[in-house]
């Protein structure tokens, strides 16, 4: 059997070793590891920071996902790329006190795109609050300002 690499995989890649061959090395690529990177932990802090404001205050409020990408529909040879979503929505809306916040989570310095700097625009004409939020606080903050303005708060 042959010793490890010492030489580092190509980026988003790992040394495997197969069963052919001796044992030979080859650079199998990494899994996508769902819910561990940063922006989706911060994403599920923040539902779990709005049930506990909810529970805290007794405000009612509806958490609603949004996803914005593409699928594969179909089976066999009939598959096709689906579009999904409105590129630059909001991650996540949430409806309370008869208003829908557009909650956008952003994590290290990430900055908005163009297409979520229009969304963000077209949302606050219509006249619903929008939060940017890098913290669980800064969301939860963005929830008490709305309970507040609409004479339920402050908490």
């Amino acid at each position: 059997m042959t010793d490890r690499p010492t030489e580092p995989p190509k980026p988003g890649y790992q040394w495997t070793r197969t069963d052919f061959g001796g044992g030979l090395w080859i650079q199998e690529k990494l899994k996508p590891t769902r819910g561990t990177h940063p922006h989706a932990k911060l994403k599920a802090d923040a539902r779990a920071a709005l049930s506990n404001w909810k529970a805290r205050t007794g405000v009612s409020a509806y958490y609603l996902p949004y996803f914005v990408g593409s699928v594969l529909v179909g089976d066999g040879r009939t598959k096709r790329k689906a579009l999904i979503g409105k590129k630059g929505a909001a991650d996540s809306f949430i409806a309370l006190l008869g208003c829908v916040l557009a909650a956008e989570c952003k994590t290290g310095d990430a900055r908005a795109t163009p297409d979520q700097i229009a969304f963000r625009d077209r949302w606050l004409a219509t006249g619903n609050p929008y939060v940017l939020y890098r913290s669980v606080k800064e969301f939860t903050d963005a929830l008490d300002q709305i309970a507040a303005q609409r004479g339920r708060g402050p908490f």
